[in-house]
């Protein structure tokens, strides 16, 4: 064959080197115009002194608020009390590195002898409601601490719980008259 010859795999290689170029000086070109400026002015709008970039205020106003409306659901046997848990959905890394033993789907703290999730993340307060006051009473819990198996006293005064402390689980009290918790003696 002939130095000028070409095969169909040549051609479309430098086919190919073609429309490739043409698709690098679009971009360019695209990058370079008002356009593409403006959008960037825009988005330096949003783009804090972190390095982080946001979304717009509106945006993050709904982020930030409290993921813990009230649900009238465990009434008291009062009818007038109603317990609100707070919860949280993540945990820190501090504690999801916390030692855990695994067998067979069985997930365990040694330092505290509790199952996992008792551990990292859950109710970690509460409040009461009052439907005559129209008010809530907030329930003082130790930091660090999670809360489970609510249960009411007959007259509707207390509720019995589990606190699950840095240091194990223990059975507490809270009284709805003050909001005050603390251990069963």
């Amino acid at each position: 064959m002939y130095p000028s010859a070409r095969t169909p795999g040549s051609l479309h290689r430098r086919d190919g080197r073609r429309e490739g170029f043409g698709a690098l000086v679009l971009i360019l070109v695209l990058l370079a115009s008002p356009v593409g400026n403006a959008q960037a002015q825009q988005l330096d709008r949003f783009q804090p002194d972190g390095g982080y970039t946001l979304p717009p205020p509106a945006i993050q106003e709904f982020f930030e608020r409290d993921t813990n409306y009230a649900t009238l659901d465990h009434p008291g046997p009062d009818g007038d009390h109603f317990l609100i848990p707070l919860s949280t959905e993540l945990s820190t890394l501090e504690r999801m590195a916390e030692p855990t033993y695994r067998l067979a789907g069985l997930e365990l703290r040694p330092g505290v002898d509790r199952p996992w999730h008792l551990d990292t993340w859950g109710i970690h307060g509460f409040r009461f409601y009052s439907l005559v006051d129209r008010a809530y009473r907030e329930v003082s819990l130790p930091d660090e601490a999670f809360a489970s198996d609510f249960m009411w006293s007959p007259e509707g005064d207390r509720v019995a719980f589990l606190a699950h402390l840095r240091d194990g689980t223990r059975v507490w009290t809270a009284r709805v008259a003050d909001g005050t918790a603390g251990p069963v003696d």
